[in-house]
């Protein structure tokens, strides 16, 4: 559903919120980071789903870069946030080879977007020579119980106990395969990328 369910509290609009993306080097060329949204207004409402980016050119018109959301469900399907309450959603950017993005981006959620600044480098290099899609995943709450914030010191939270963990990606360089009986062979693959929890 676009509102992400039903509860008491209307959906946060863009008067809402103080939405920022904050990006962060992953060592292989690509970006990983967060969407950071906090409730600035002076209602509860409620932050549905898993939330889009599109960044923006120099010229101030919308790079053509497709996000992809990640596949796994949560139930509900939104947090809901008290005035000063922040929520966060992984993000990940591994390649682009088109404009060159500015210090804003648009970030979607249910039917609503809001423009964001963006904080960090810009875009990730092109690698192998071919853009690559940018995803994110679900709305979560960023502050730990007891009101504690968790800590920002390399722009990302730390990861809240019993929470899901982060997810980044990794690029497969050599594959060893060894055989009961038979030598071990060594391949190569270049393409293959697998998720792994950090």
């Amino acid at each position: 559903m676009a509102d992400g369910g039903s509860s008491g509290e209307p959906v946060c609009g863009p008067g809402d919120l103080a939405v920022t993306v904050r990006w962060a080097p992953d060592g292989n060329g690509g970006l990983r980071g967060q969407v950071v949204a906090e409730n600035v207004g002076g209602r509860a409402c409620r932050l549905p789903g898993k939330p889009t980016v599109t960044p923006v050119g120099l010229d101030g018109t919308p790079l053509p870069v497709q996000t992809v959301v990640t596949m796994e469900w949560m139930q509900p399907g939104y947090v809901t946030l008290q005035p000063g309450q922040r929520a966060t959603a992984p993000a990940f950017w591994l390649s682009w080879c088109g404009r060159r993005a500015s210090d804003r981006a648009r970030v979607s959620w249910g039917d609503h977007s809001a423009m964001a600044d963006v904080h960090g480098p810009r875009q990730p290099d092109c690698t192998a020579g071919k853009t690559d899609n940018l995803s994110s995943s679900w709305f979560r709450l960023a502050d730990l119980p007891g009101g504690r914030g968790r800590s920002e010191s390399d722009g990302f939270p730390e990861q809240q106990h019993g929470a899901t963990p982060r997810v980044r990606f990794r690029q497969l360089r050599r594959l060893r395969v060894v055989r009961p009986g038979r030598p071990a062979l060594t391949t190569r693959n270049d393409e293959l990328r697998h998720p792994i929890a950090i």
